[in-house]
């Protein structure tokens, strides 16, 4: 799909360089890997390597509001259920794009800071990296306006 637009470049391309069509193909395809991620989750499954999924969504919703799905990001950063490793990417993806996250995507993830950042680390970490999704939750909160710094 991205082969296709990109024919005649050697390199990968960014998501500035893809057309809105295939936007929303890339959103509608992470949306639905996101939930799957989430079922296995609660079904004690966590794959290791692969797509960040989530991440991949969060950025193509920052960058195509048009067609952005917001819920499974959401969904899956405060499922407790859900292996750290596969809420970082979004949670960094998120921090780095804060300002063109929706207000009511805001909300909902101030609202899972509320009650705490253990809602958001999900099962220990498969390669026992806890502290990196501490540290992006942490500047997300910062950000979201939840956690005040100083």
């Amino acid at each position: 799909m991205l082969r296709a637009e990109t024919s005649t470049r050697s390199e990968i391309p960014s998501l500035a360089d893809i057309t809105s069509p295939t936007a929303q193909t890339l959103i509608n395809m992470s949306t639905a890997r996101c939930r799957e991620q989430a079922e296995e989750a609660h079904r004690g499954h966590w794959g290791l390597g692969g797509w960040d999924w989530a991440r991949l969504l969060a950025l193509c919703n920052c960058h195509f509001p048009e067609h952005a799905e917001w819920e499974p990001v959401t969904d899956l950063i405060l499922d407790p259920h859900v292996a750290q490793e596969h809420k970082e990417g979004a949670v960094r993806a998120l921090t780095q794009y804060a300002d063109q996250i929706p207000d009511a995507v805001v909300v909902r993830l101030r609202d899972g800071f509320a009650s705490g950042l253990p809602t958001i680390t999900g099962v220990p970490g498969l390669i026992n990296e806890a502290g990196d999704l501490t540290e992006a939750a942490f500047a997300l909160g910062v950000l979201s306006g939840e956690v005040v710094d100083g």
